[in-house]
């Protein structure tokens, strides 16, 4: 099963600013954004009493999602003057986890 007290890195969110920068640097497959979105994953994740199988099926699904989250956040400037990407990728991560 995977536990709520496994030791999990904190996320820490970047500016804003460092954010956008982030995002417009990443390479196409946002591995950057992805290392960088993994705490904040993992900690939601974590919440969760879930198999291993579990976890790991919704944490690729959710990796999986970062590229399509990202371009939308981009091309939407309200939502990118309005909100840093973590706080619009957290709703990517409710969203999955209720399915």
């Amino acid at each position: 099963m995977h536990h709520k007290n496994k030791k999990i890195k904190r996320f820490k969110p970047l500016s804003k600013e460092d954010e956008i920068t982030l995002l417009t640097s990443d390479d196409p497959d946002f591995c950057s954004t992805q290392l960088y979105l993994m705490p904040l994953i993992v900690q939601a994740i974590g919440r969760m009493t879930l198999s291993d199988k579990e976890a790991q099926r919704i944490r690729n699904a959710l990796l999986a999602d970062i590229p399509v989250a990202a371009h939308r956040f981009l091309r939407s400037r309200t939502e990118a003057r309005a909100y840093r990407f973590a706080t619009y990728f957290t709703w990517y991560i409710q969203k999955r986890i209720e399915e």
